[in-house]
């Protein structure tokens, strides 16, 4: 199931939108002066599906629709607790006083509904020192305050909830709080990933709460360096694995089973030179070292010849299908970064993982040593490559950012190559008609339009 439209009314009281996502094309670019709610409809679409309801429900809007493929329907409905009332609360309180209603609708069904209820998180019964231990990037400077040491930006325990909740152990609930089968049936229909701006920096959980690890950022292309080396590797030890199978029942198969009597020398030499292409571009993709070449016997091939060939050919392609789907992504990958960096080339290397060196002097680069330029474009490249799943809609805020324009001119392209190798659609915010370039058809405006407010 995919989604085929977003509708959301009222937002921060001023804005309604109707969305139509481009499912021929898989891309559709939302894009609008600041404050409009860009990155604010990419962040509700994601905490409906990762059920942040505590994000959700502080955020001003009055309904938001979301329409599938199938014509299902999902509405959530933003509404004051009964016997609440926003004016007469503080800020922090008002952010409690909210509820959310459910309603899954669909052709020739009944409605199905469900109400989730706001708490006070003060009331929770999280024990604070968690929020040090979980969340790195976190000092407490009050009692219930606290400053992101990245950003500056101050916040209360309700933000700290709302943003980081997930890091947090799971809030109780309150009764009937359980979320229904239906909405978790929908949620798991559609796979979201949201790539934020902040995309340089790990993000996850502290393995220690010590000050110096608290202050400690580390760069993602540090941590996808390494997470690409044991990538490489569980897929060697796979095709190991394979190897060993084959070879040892060899011996039998070659008794047992004959090649097809249509096969001829030449197409067996075809398929072996294929094989060997093969094992090349693996090389160049450093997911293999040096291979010795063998060379077939010339003219005719003799029967026994044929049968041990084909047997052998059939394992060594048995073999190598193993890296097909990686080296597709490997290949993709440093080839949409060789295109846009000038001064340096990326390799791929089994126990290094990126290895970069200046096309002039052939000198190894330091992954930190790439500007933010670079490493946004690295990251955000081998993020949709290799880090979600196939079928995933995929949300991006701000692709522009630290981007050079020409680099911008080419990434819907980029996406288009890495929507066909992955059957991904995306969902992107932007500021920049850079980023749009000549692909005006896949955009849709946020402007506020007072005829149609609270009537999307």
């Amino acid at each position: 199931m995919r989604i085929a439209k977003i509708v959301v009314k009222n937002l921060f009281g001023l804005f309604s939108y109707p969305i139509d996502l481009n499912l021929v094309e898989r891309i559709t670019i939302i894009h609008g002066p600041n404050g409009c709610g860009k990155t604010t409809i990419l962040r509700m679409l994601d905490s409906v599906f990762k059920t942040r309801m505590q994000d959700l429900a502080r955020t001003p809007f009055d309904e938001f629709q979301i329409t599938f493929d199938n014509a299902q329907e999902l509405h959530v409905l933003r509404q004051l607790k009964q016997g609440s009332s926003a004016a007469s609360k503080s800020k922090r309180q008002r952010r409690t006083e909210w509820e959310l209603e459910f309603r899954n609708i669909k052709a020739g069904a009944s409605p199905e509904q469900w109400r989730w209820v706001g708490q006070p998180v003060d009331q929770a019964g999280i024990p604070l020192q968690l929020i040090a231990s979980h969340i790195p990037f976190l000092t407490r400077i009050e009692e219930l305050a606290w400053q992101d040491e990245r950003t500056d930006e101050l916040l209360s325990l309700d933000d700290v909830i709302a943003k980081y909740g997930e890091h947090l152990p799971i809030l109780p609930r309150l009764p009937g709080q359980e979320v229904p089968k239906w909405l978790k049936e929908i949620q798991s229909t559609v796979e979201v990933h949201f790539i934020q701006t902040q995309r340089l920096l790990r993000l996850g959980l502290a393995q220690q709460s010590s000050p110096e690890r608290r202050r400690s950022h580390r760069p993602m292309v540090l941590e996808y360096s390494e997470e690409l080396i044991k990538r490489i590797q569980t897929t060697l030890a796979q095709s190991v694995q394979q190897s060993r199978v084959l070879d040892q029942t060899f011996p039998i198969r070659v008794l047992a089973k004959r090649p097809p009597t249509t096969v001829t020398s030449e197409q067996i030499r075809v398929k072996y030179q294929e094989q060997q292409d093969k094992q090349k571009r693996l090389i160049a993709a450093g997911l293999i070292g040096p291979q010795s070449e063998s060379v077939l016997p010339s003219g005719n091939l003799e029967e026994v010849e044929k049968q041990l060939l084909w047997m052998y050919l059939e394992d060594t392609g048995q073999k190598l299908a193993v890296f097909d789907e990686f080296l597709g992504k490997i290949e993709v990958l440093t080839d949409m970064i060789n295109s846009r960096f000038v001064h340096k080339s990326l390799t791929i290397d089994s126990q290094r993982g990126f290895l970069f060196k200046g096309k002039k002097d052939g000198l190894v680069i330091p992954l930190e040593a790439l500007s933010s330029g670079e490493q946004h474009e690295l990251v955000l490249t081998y993020e949709l490559l290799f880090c979600v799943t196939p079928g995933s809609l995929i949300l991006i805020d701000e692709p522009e950012l630290s981007l050079h324009v020409g680099w911008q001119h080419r990434f819907l392209d980029d996406l288009k190559r890495i929507s066909d190798l992955a059957r991904l659609d995306f969902l992107v915010a932007t500021h920049s008609p850079q980023i749009i370039h000549k692909r005006w058809d896949l955009a849709v405006a946020l402007v506020k339009d007072d005829a149609r407010d609270g009537n999307a």
